[in-house]
């Protein structure tokens, strides 16, 4: 009881320490507005988006980043909900989002220290394993040197230290992950009632939250539940009915998303955009860092030691180092998958290849006595590819990057756009109009990659049109309301007939005019 004490408070703490670079950069934001994310704005926004339209009352999610979205559908559902949330405590959204990311930081790491200790580890190792969990990442400080950014150095979903500064949803799916592997095999236990409607309920959230994270763990935990079977001449108990209750709880989510994804037009537009791709294997064998590098000596070693056939050298080793081992394996094969979404099923990936190199760390720093320089090996190479991803996070927002900020002109713009023009077809820059539809609560013609169905088009249409390259019916074909015009939008050079328009209203720099159809 008292080491769980200390692990919540250490959580909380750590949790508390992630609100650093977010205070740095509202500190020195200056005349510009800080929009309350460090990194990736495509998917900040998208965040956003979702939040608002939870604000503004709607359940189904409708595609915010374009004119006309279609039908809504029961997508983006935590999303949604921490946008009405924050319509009922009256909160920012941007607030409501940074407490259910440090709410998520603080359950991950509480249920990480659980799950290590479910595991056969000294207490010293599965103090290792938390921390390597909490702050370690891959070789990609190495790699920078030649100019490249790896996989460990910008992927939130792999590295559990980027997910819990940079997402409000990556640690609590990995949480729930790690919940579902005890629930069903640590230990295996009598398939009462009680449980498995513990794992149907898990089931169902990561079905909610991320249907397909559970792919590697749910295929993993099959292949460990056949292996014990044939090994040991009888299934785990409960494995069987605690895979079959989390399975009830996730698939109608898996199929109603599939069903979505490809009967609506617009959904199925932006699921054909979403592509994500695994880096090269060499990206991700750089990734894997020093507890990658002490998970495949360690079996090469283990294996080419241990005697007798194949089948009597995998049953020498212990049932979770096994289902760790295949939790790992398996997810670096579907990494390469013919799927769209590869990259996502990195998420949880970091959680054994910590459990498996916390032993061995362990007997490197500690025996047969503590050495103070191997410390500072294994911690260095450990935390500083974190370390580099912060100091770059801190160079970017100190600078006051236009990606993650608005200068006052357009803060100001935009704060009108809420007050008087909700639910409105706005035409302005892509780089502005990634954040209305979050911000202001109206709609653009294009905003975002992924989510604006046949984004190319969009994107072009909208860059022809402040280049000069388009005509006046562009805003009659997008049904657009209102246009803005300010620095970002000069950019693209273009003479547009701003007397055809409404009269302006006008914020220093930016003006918004109405359309007069």
């Amino acid at each position: 009881m008292r080491s769980r004490v200390t692990i919540l408070v250490l959580s909380i703490a750590f949790a508390l320490l992630t609100l650093i670079p977010y205070l740095a950069a509202y500190g020195s934001a200056g005349a510009f507005r800080f929009t309350g994310f460090l990194f990736n704005p495509f998917d900040a926004a998208s965040y956003l988006a979702k939040m608002r339209q939870g604000y503004d009352g709607q359940w189904l999610y409708r595609l915010a980043f374009t004119g006309d979205p279609g039908p809504g559908a029961l997508l983006f559902t935590w999303y949604v909900l921490l946008g009405h949330l924050a319509w009922v405590f009256r909160l920012p959204l941007i607030v409501v989002w940074h407490i259910a990311r440090l709410t998520g930081v603080t359950v991950f790491l509480v249920v990480a220290w659980e799950f290590f200790g479910r595991l056969r580890l000294t207490p010293r190792a599965r103090a290792i394993a938390w921390a390597v969990t909490a702050l370690g990442s891959g070789f990609g400080f190495a790699a920078i040197i030649s100019g490249t950014f790896t996989s460990d150095l910008w992927v939130a979903e792999y590295i559990p230290f980027l997910g819990m500064i940079t997402s409000a949803h990556f640690p609590l799916v990995t949480a729930l992950l790690l919940l579902l592997v005890m629930q069903i095999a640590m230990p295996a236990r009598k398939p009462t009632a009680l449980p498995l409607f513990i794992t149907a309920v898990i089931g169902t959230m990561l079905g909610a939250l991320q249907p397909f994270a559970i792919l590697p763990v749910g295929l993993a935990l099959a292949v460990w539940t056949i292996w014990r079977r044939a090994a040991d001449g009888r299934f785990p108990e409960g494995a069987v009915a605690g895979l079959i209750a989390a399975g009830a709880g996730m698939l109608p989510w898996v199929a109603y998303d599939f069903w979505i994804t490809r009967t609506l037009p617009n959904f199925a537009s932006w699921f054909a955009q979403n592509q994500t791709p695994t880096p090269p294997a060499w990206d991700v064998a750089l990734s894997l860092g020093l507890p990658g590098l002490i998970a495949v000596i360690t079996f090469i070693r283990c294996w080419l030691l241990a005697s007798g056939s194949i089948r009597e050298k995998i049953r020498s080793i212990p049932s979770e180092t096994l289902l760790l081992g295949l939790w790992l394996a398996i997810n670096l094969v579907l990494l390469y998958a013919p799927f769209s979404l590869q990259r996502r099923l990195m998420l949880g990936m970091w959680i054994p290849l910590s459990a498996l190199a916390a032993p061995k760390i362990e007997a490197w720093v500690f025996r047969p006595a503590a050495s103070i320089a191997r410390g500072l090996i294994a911690a260095v190479t450990l935390v500083l590819t974190n370390l580099i991803f912060l100091a770059v996070i801190l160079f970017v927002l100190l600078q006051q990057n236009p990606a993650l900020f608005l200068s006052r002109d357009e803060a100001a713009a935009v704060d009108w756009l809420n007050a008087n023009a909700r639910g409105s077809v706005v035409l302005a820059s892509p780089e502005l109009s990634l954040w209305l539809p979050g911000m202001a609560g109206v709609r653009v013609v294009y905003g975002h990659p992924m989510e604006t169905p046949n984004a190319n088009e969009a994107k072009a249409a909208v860059e022809d049109y402040f280049s000069g390259k388009a005509s006046k019916q562009l805003l009659m074909d997008r049904g657009v309301e209102y246009i803005v015009l300010g620095p970002r939008e000069e950019t693209y050079k273009g003479i547009l007939d701003l007397a055809a328009f409404g009269k302006p209203i006008t914020f220093g720099s930016v003006s918004i005019y109405p359309i007069n159809h």
